[in-house]
């Protein structure tokens, strides 16, 4: 009689990483140590390239869905999976999945606070004093008379708010579609961003990134924000215009920038944004999961598939987040 195990024992079960996050050593590491007996293949080297059933990446290599005949799911390292969405190759109908974590949140709104906090407590300037040698006090900000707009209401927007409005910051926020959550006044759809704008002396932008939201904050939206306002951007690049910004900043209209996110990244040495005393930059560091996070998620959605089970997480292909 024929072995009854084989089909399943034939069954594409492998996972191919590539490794091209800047943590991929402990992305592997966390992947080798929850794939149990999964073969685990690290991208160029794929030997067997038909048995592949899930691809893990953050940024996928040209060629990389080639000979993928039994993949089943494709699946980011991050909360953004816009790379992924858009190579060139890969596969209609598999589903991909992003990483929702509780670390994604907490490092974020740690992130964006502290970059608030920078801002309204005056600690870069106290910073520039302490250099000169020169002791002032300057006449404390108090967060009742500050409102910070949140532009992106999903998991980690949502995950920002709430510490924000334990700390007395009044709060905006702007998506989409209309929002409902608790301290936060809602304004939704292209309509509503002015006034939304308008309103935000501190903006957070977290947006993802699809064709309606790249270009999203160009001059015109940032001329409706108000005097002084500070722009503090962590979603995805594109969605602020840089040469505009830089004019906003230069004009006097902006106070300042805090950019974790670019047009291009790494961000290109010469460009103007490195050395402008109105920004302060980071690259790309806002907010990561735990890497065993990454590798469980992995797993229980490949597994889910398996099971006939939609993943967790999964990208709406019609919104494209």
């Amino acid at each position: 009689m024929p072995d009854k195990q084989a089909p399943a024992a034939n069954q594409a079960r492998g996972i191919l990483f590539c490794p091209t996050a800047s943590n991929a050593d402990l992305l592997q590491e966390a992947l080798e140590a929850a794939r149990g007996d999964r073969p685990l293949w690290i991208w160029p080297d794929v030997p067997s390239p038909e048995k592949v059933a899930c691809l893990v990446a953050f940024r996928p290599p040209p060629g990389v869905f080639e000979g993928l005949a039994a993949l089943r799911l494709v699946h980011g390292v991050g909360a953004g999976v816009n790379a992924l969405r858009d190579a060139p190759g890969r596969p209609a109908g598999v589903p991909l999945c992003r990483v929702v974590a509780e670390e994604l949140d907490q490092g974020m709104a740690q992130h964006i606070i502290h970059a608030i906090l920078r801002e309204t407590r005056d600690h870069r300037l106290y910073d520039e004093q302490q250099r000169a040698r020169i002791w002032k006090r300057l006449t404390q900000r108090h967060a009742c008379d500050i409102t910070v707009g949140i532009m992106g209401l999903g998991a980690l927007g949502l995950a920002t708010a709430r510490p924000l409005r334990q700390l007395g910051y009044n709060l905006v926020g702007w998506s989409r579609s209309r929002k409902s959550a608790e301290g936060i006044e809602s304004f939704a759809g292209p309509a509503e961003m002015g006034t939304f704008l308008s309103r935000s002396d501190f903006l957070v932008v977290l947006l993802p990134i699809t064709a309606e939201t790249h270009g999203i904050l160009d001059a015109t939206a940032l001329s409706k924000l108000p005097r002084g306002a500070v722009v503090v951007a962590v979603g995805r690049g594109g969605q602020v215009d840089e040469a505009a910004l830089l004019a906003a900043l230069d004009s006097g209209h902006l106070s300042h920038a805090h950019l974790d996110v670019f047009e291009t990244e790494p961000l290109p040495a010469d460009s103007a944004l490195w050395a402008h005393p109105g920004v302060t930059l980071t690259p790309h560091i806002a907010a990561s999961p735990h890497p065993l996070a990454v590798a469980r998620l992995v797993m229980e959605n490949l597994s889910r598939i398996e099971r006939g089970e939609p993943p967790l997480h999964a990208v709406d292909e019609a919104r494209g987040y």
